[in-house]
């Protein structure tokens, strides 16, 4: 609570100064000074409000969730705070609820832009496509330049496989804003216009940083990944049952592997380009450490030695691997472990695909590993996760030192 006395401010002076410290950034104090003056003014509408952004603004999503519809429920024909509610049930994953209210809000007038920008992000996050597709379109007709939607459109074209028509999003989307790492990358894979080695690091974050909300349902119920399990199975396979004390995950994401394999491991570091991966890591409490870097920049500084090291689904984001392969090894003591997926490539090499992901040859994955001081010991080919309904081939590779 701020140290000035409040007793002699009148309300209005107190809501200024909370919506002062609100957008100084000093949450806290905001929100003791809202609740204050709720309980003087419990049907507030605008304090709800506001003591719903600042939560929000805090992480507290449920809180704010509870706030914004206690001002729903005291102005029920107000547009601002229907709007307001449909973006927290957003917040706390109640996408169908968020959508209805979107949807219920167009129905007086269909020429709303932010509310059809909107209502096309629950419907990506839902999976239905089509819609999202067609409420970014109606978005474009009202503001055509509207850079968020131009880049969430192109994003879904790309993903229904509808590449001319994404190619052409990502083009007008780079007339707007140059300087766009990611769309200028995926343009470059889609047209075949640069020779690409990797993704940059800046595509890599903004992926799984959009990603996180939804992370593990995604990936594991809708695609049904399921490297963790097939490297567990690995393990099983070679008897390789005792616990590792130091683990260092690579590309540990939300700690999908790390969860599976919790059971054999003791201390697990995790290294990731995804802030917000790393929080969803956090909270599930498996890490004792965890550092936002790129892989190979973390390798490269470690001066630690691990029993195991963990790549699952990480090498999609690489072309060559002769490099981290070789920095692994020098992470790594004779004794230790190392144990990685990739997507599998027919050809010799390693090709990017029209999703922005690697494959890799098996062949190319065994020379890398032999000139980088490992020997594998396990490769299994087998199916990692659907794309489309389909079955993604990949590797699944444990290998130890070479001696």
């Amino acid at each position: 609570m701020p140290e000035q006395n409040t007793r002699s401010q009148s309300p209005e002076e107190l809501f200024n100064q909370a919506i002062s410290l609100h957008e100084q950034g000093s949450l806290q104090d905001a929100i003791s000074l809202y609740q204050e003056l709720l309980i003087h003014f419990p049907s507030a509408v605008l304090l709800h409000q506001n003591i719903a952004l600042a939560f929000s603004d805090s992480g507290n999503y449920q809180t704010a969730h509870n706030h914004f519809q206690k001002a729903a429920e005291l102005s029920p024909e107000e547009p601002s705070v229907q709007f307001s509610l449909a973006y927290s049930y957003k917040n706390i994953g109640e996408l169908q609820q968020a959508a209805e209210i979107y949807q219920s809000l167009l129905q007086s007038d269909e020429a709303q832009p932010e509310i059809l920008y909107n209502l096309g992000n629950c419907y990506k996050d839902l999976g239905n496509n089509e819609s999202a597709i067609s409420s970014y379109r109606k978005v474009l007709s009202l503001v055509p330049n509207h850079k968020s939607a131009i880049n969430n459109l192109a994003f879904m074209l790309h993903k229904e496989n509808q590449l001319e028509d994404a190619i052409d999003c990502y083009k007008l989307l780079l007339e707007i804003d140059s300087e766009n790492i990611s769309a200028r990358y995926i343009l470059s894979v889609l047209t075949g216009s640069d020779e690409i080695d990797c993704p940059p690091d800046t595509y890599i974050q903004e992926v799984f940083d959009s990603y996180s909300d939804h992370y593990d349902k995604s990936l594991v119920k809708d695609l049904e990944y399921c490297v963790p399990d097939k490297i567990l199975s690995a393990f099983n396979s070679l008897g390789l049952t005792t616990r590792f004390s130091d683990v260092l995950d690579l590309g540990c994401g939300s700690g999908l592997a790390a969860e599976t394999l919790s059971h054999l491991c003791l201390h697990f570091t995790g290294v990731d380009l995804s802030s917000k991966m790393l929080g969803l890591a956090s909270d599930k409490n498996i890490y004792k450490e965890l550092y936002c870097s790129p892989i190979e920049e973390f390798l490269a500084n470690s001066d630690k030695q691990y029993d195991l090291l963990l790549a699952a689904d990480v090498f999609a984001y690489f072309g060559s691997l002769k490099n981290v392969f070789r920095k692994a090894r020098l992470a790594a003591h004779g004794k230790s472990i190392f144990s990685f997926s990739a997507e599998v490539n027919e050809t010799y090499g390693y090709s990017v695909r029209k999703s922005g992901r690697f494959a890799h040859s098996v062949d190319y994955i065994e020379k890398s590993l032999q000139a980088a001081g490992w020997k594998s010991i396990y490769t299994e080919e087998t199916g990692i996760r659907k794309e489309r309904g389909e079955w993604i081939n990949g590797v699944v590779v444990v290998a130890i030192p070479a001696v």
